[in-house]
């Protein structure tokens, strides 16, 4: 029976299609208005080790550990079935792969378990240790925000903004016809995005992302195989499910070992358990169908526990641990030499995020916030708030402002690290104060009117507030001063603010 005919590649397949489209639904609408139907940080929720890593981290019991209890149940039940069937950046490699087989029309033959493997549990092993010091840094290799950083802040924009400057062409070279503009019109109001955001360094999102793609060209699942810490994550419950492999040949054609996309079928046809994702490619490609998955004991079957050489053994282990917190005390001691620093160099986050410490802890860098804003006013950070405080959102009055009446960014948030709020408690939440820069506000350098940041303040009252002041000409001219007991911080002031090169008003954190 060939791949492309056997029922469970179709259905494993179809499965990974789904879970694909979903995800990429979600990603799409995850933008204002949010309409979708699907809150983008259940998916978040899902993955297991951003959930218990950030938990440990905080030491806080989060609400999302139960669903990613979820995938550590299911990988007890069916292995890692979700590295294989659910997961976008592991559809995106075998897409990758079996484009370059289509192209060259060649199959190479897959290496067997080896020691390499033992890389992603000394990652993942790091992860929490790290974790143990209050260090949150499974974003770093979690392949879910991989992936997502990679769509929502390169390849969503890029089709956005294609397809939008496209139909604005079409339109202008048809002369406009009521059909092609009734179908514009729909698009922006159900799929094109009002605006894309723009992000600094995205350059360094997309070069880790192709790397990994990249890889995958070289070996198949290449990342999944060495270095992906959810992998190792779900490989530890996977080794003892009851959901496995069994064999009634004698392993002699070894065309199984050849095909297996992650290489977990050894030279005698039996396999590591933990390493094996489901593809099926096993079952498909076996002419004698002597393979099947089956939750139930054979005789048949090859599979040995304790002859897993690409396990990692009790030595490999203790010698992962000892180096990481070697590694580990040295961290510790930078972090500390730069407390004093970090406390200097803060930065406006959004309303209702937890405490700086607490937020760094939490915030696992998935970017839901900052692709949900309304004004592209969240950015990522860079060393404004310390080395690990890399891509929280911080609010960047340059690009755009906190719209007053707007609480997507804690509707999105899959950890807490920003709280879901009413929209009567985030116009009353502050999140910095608006100070008068006089030598470079209009009104108070050169004695011209302008009323723009008065103009433009949403609160009701009026934190920025004129009063009439004459200047050493003798001319009247209206001068404003912040009402501090009103200004919430949210920066539209700044942002409007006409006087260049700098603003006559500027937003200082709290």
């Amino acid at each position: 029976m060939s791949v492309s005919t056997s029922l469970s590649v179709i259905v494993r397949r179809a499965v990974q299609l789904l879970s694909f489209s979903v995800i990429i639904y979600i990603l799409w609408v995850t933008r204002y208005p949010l309409r979708g139907f699907i809150n983008p940080a259940l998916y978040f929720q899902l993955d297991p080790l951003v959930m218990a890593a950030t938990a440990v981290a905080e030491r806080v019991l989060l609400a999302g550990l139960a669903v990613a209890a979820v995938t550590l149940l299911a990988a007890f039940v069916f292995g890692r079935a979700a590295c294989g069937w659910l997961c976008p950046l592991g559809a995106v490699m075998d897409g990758a792969a079996a484009a370059k087989g289509f192209i060259f029309r060649r199959k190479s033959k897959e290496q067997g378990p080896g020691r390499a493997r033992n890389v992603k549990y000394a990652i993942l092993g790091g992860i929490f240790l790290l974790a143990l010091s209050g260090i949150q840094a499974a974003w770093l290799f979690d392949p879910i925000t991989i992936f997502v950083r990679a769509f929502s802040f390169i390849i969503h924009p890029f089709l956005n903004n294609t397809v939008d400057a496209g139909f604005a062409s079409l339109l202008q070279a048809t002369g406009f016809p009521p059909f092609l503009e009734n179908m514009y019109n729909w698009l922006k109001d159900s799929v094109l995005s009002i605006a894309s955001p723009v992000f600094p360094h995205v350059a360094v999102i997309f070069a880790l992302f192709a790397g990994i793609v990249g890889l995958a060209l070289v070996e198949r699942r290449f990342w999944c195989r060495y270095v992906c810490p959810l992998g190792a994550f779900l490989a530890v419950p996977a080794r003892f499910s009851p959901f496995s492999r069994k064999i009634s040949c004698g392993g002699s054609c070894s065309v199984c070992k050849d095909v297996c996309r992650m290489g977990a079928i050894k030279q005698d046809a039996s396999y590591t358990k933990e390493e094996c994702i489901l593809c099926m490619d096993c079952t498909a490609s076996c002419s004698k169908k002597s393979t099947v998955f089956s939750f139930w004991r054979e005789n048949t079957a090859v599979y040995v526990a304790g002859n897993n050489k690409g396990t990692i053994s009790r030595k490999q282990f203790f010698l992962t641990a000892g180096g990481s917190l070697l590694a580990l005390s040295g961290i510790r001691f930078g972090r500390n030499l730069r407390a004093a620093a970090a406390s200097s160099a803060r930065v406006i986050r959004p309303p209702a995020a937890l405490p700086e410490k607490e937020f760094v802890e939490r915030c696992i860098r998935c970017g839901n916030c900052m692709k949900v804003c309304l004004t592209n006013g969240l950015q990522p950070a860079i060393f404004e708030s310390g080395w690990d405080g890399i891509w929280t959102p911080k609010l960047d009055p340059r690009i755009g402002y906190c719209e007053y009446q707007c609480t997507l960014c804690g509707q999105v948030c899959p950890t807490g690290a920003i709280a879901p709020v009413s929209q009567e408690v985030k116009m009353r939440t502050k999140i910095g104060l608006a100070e008068i820069q006089q030598d470079a506000c209009i009104p108070w350098a050169s004695g011209d009117e302008c009323i723009v940041c008065e103009e433009h303040c949403p609160v009701s009252s009026k934190a920025i507030k004129l009063v009439e002041h004459k200047n050493s000409a003798g001319k009247i001219v209206k001068i404003p001063y912040v009402d501090s007991s009103l200004c919430v911080g949210c920066s539209i002031c700044e942002f409007k603010c006409p006087a260049r090169p700098r603003r006559g008003i500027k937003v200082n954190p709290l």
